[in-house]
């Protein structure tokens, strides 16, 4: 997100999908930082999406244009030329994350999983 100078707060929803978005605990996820502390609200879940969005848009001509718009507004970089990579994925292999102030509510989880 850095690198196209986004922030937390530019995050309007999280669209998790397929096996992984069915299961997965939001509070684990958040705890272990795989997922960023975004408000609930903003995490949606929409099962198979590929075969969802597939169907949509053989049924659409509305729709495939708006995923040409999508396509177009996408931005990818290789992350290994992004020179802070490294250390963000290094101190992201420690649980809890490294750098904690990125996971403000982080405390309160670890001393209510203490708490059990």
């Amino acid at each position: 997100m850095e690198e196209v100078g986004l922030t937390l707060d530019n995050i309007e929803q999280i669209v998790l999908a397929g096996a992984f978005g069915s299961f997965i605990d939001l509070d684990s996820a958040m705890t272990v930082g795989l997922l960023p502390e975004v408000d609930p609200q903003k995490i949606i879940y929409v099962g198979n999406g590929s075969l969802l969005g597939a169907r949509m848009s053989e049924l659409s001509n509305h729709i495939r244009k708006d995923v040409v718009e999508v396509v177009h507004r996408m931005t990818s970089f290789e992350l290994s030329e992004v020179g802070s990579f490294k250390d963000q994925f290094i101190a992201s292999l420690f649980l809890p994350h490294t750098d904690q102030r990125l996971f403000p509510k982080l405390s309160a989880r670890l001393a209510v999983a203490r708490d059990r």
